[in-house]
């Protein structure tokens, strides 16, 4: 019952890499604001340090 639990509430989110932020596209009938909010939402489970710059660029 325990490794159930585990394996319930303590699912570990795949970590996001520099390509899927570098991949990711806007829709054609997305808004860019839409888009812009999918990006920062993804961009928060990066966990290396890039300068706000480069982040800007990608998207």
């Amino acid at each position: 019952m325990e490794n159930v639990f585990h394996d319930y509430y303590f699912r570990i989110q795949p970590e996001v890499t520099i390509s899927d932020l570098a991949a990711l596209k806007q829709n054609e009938d997305e808004p860019a604001q839409d888009f812009i909010t999918r990006f920062r939402k993804l961009k928060m489970k990066f966990w290396i340090l890039i300068e706000e710059r480069h982040f800007i660029q990608m998207a």
